[in-house]
């Protein structure tokens, strides 16, 4: 469990070189979402592969260079949130590649994981680590985005992209029972401390 310290607070504690790329993620977003609605199919393609490698990327250099902060751990999973779900949107609404209950899924997930680790966050000062469950799930809806945006672009890299669709949502639902119980027992450390 991670406390808050004065250290996280100070500017320098989170102007990292890991935090600046999850930044530069989050900048990306509208520019990804503006090329699937101009239709310039390719270069949202070369956006969301930009921020795809910058997910990876931010990681393994926090971990490398020990820049692993309170912010970073706050704002990298926001970003991977922000970004999947303004595609989940474009594709649901705008394409209508996804089904409705697809999206109402991915809301319902976003919203408790949010609730919950802002409630821990706030109560405890503790913060949920991103599990194997989670990247699984990440991954599978990095993997979705990117068929979709394939598909769009007349190149079909996946054969049957509902089938996808069912196993992102497993994965996703899977991720969630994931977190409550790792959101269970740090509430339950927090109180026996």
């Amino acid at each position: 469990m991670k406390l808050i310290s004065e250290k996280h607070l100070n500017w320098y504690a989170w102007c990292t070189l890991p935090t600046l790329i999850t930044l530069f993620r989050i900048a990306l977003i509208p520019f990804i979402v503006y090329a699937l609605h101009d239709q310039s199919y390719l270069r949202a393609f070369i956006f969301f592969i930009c921020a795809a490698i910058s997910d990876v990327l931010d990681g393994m250099l926090a971990r490398f260079l020990k820049q692993q902060t309170i912010i970073g751990a706050l704002l990298d999973p926001l970003a991977d949130k922000l970004l999947i779900g303004a595609l989940v949107v474009f594709f649901t609404f705008y394409t209508q590649q996804l089904p409705v209950w697809f999206f109402m899924l991915y809301v319902i997930k976003e919203c408790t994981l949010i609730c919950g680790a802002a409630y821990l966050f706030f109560t405890n000062g503790a913060t949920i680590k991103a599990d194997v469950w989670g990247k699984l799930a990440m991954g599978i809806q990095t993997i979705l985005m990117v068929v979709l945006i394939g598909d769009l672009m007349k190149k079909s890299f996946f054969q049957s992209s509902i089938m996808l669709v069912f196993i992102t949502a497993f994965f996703s639902v899977a991720a969630l029972f994931s977190y409550a119980v790792q959101a269970m027992k740090l509430r339950r450390s927090a109180c026996i401390d």
